[in-house]
């Protein structure tokens, strides 16, 4: 998701699809943060301190994106994400495990 267009390639083929929440994975974005894109969508994503690898992130529709309630990046890793909906608010968890290749590096 680093080179440039890339989101937006995303993004348009998630709304083509109807989705509404979706996590991704290997997004190599660094830090933990949220934004809002131009349509009113949010992405909220977890990564590394300095690298640019792995990373988590959660996009949201509009719709869905209005009900956030918060997140919680624990780091590049896993992140929650809590929803309000009815009649009992919703946790997504994002627990991605780690390669073999970054398994031999720790």
């Amino acid at each position: 998701m680093l080179q440039s267009g890339k989101l937006f390639l995303v993004e348009r083929e998630l709304m083509r699809l109807l989705l509404k929440v979706v996590d991704l994975s290997e997004v190599r974005w660094t830090k933990q943060g949220h934004f809002t894109m131009n349509n009113g969508s949010t992405l909220v994503y977890s990564g590394h301190e300095t690298q640019h690898t792995a990373g988590v992130a959660v996009w949201m529709d509009k719709s869905v994106a209005s009900s956030l309630l918060g997140f919680n990046p624990a780091n590049e890793r896993m992140m929650s994400v809590r929803i309000q909906a009815s009649p009992v608010n919703v946790t997504f968890i994002l627990a991605i495990p780690a390669t073999c290749a970054s398994f031999l590096e720790l």
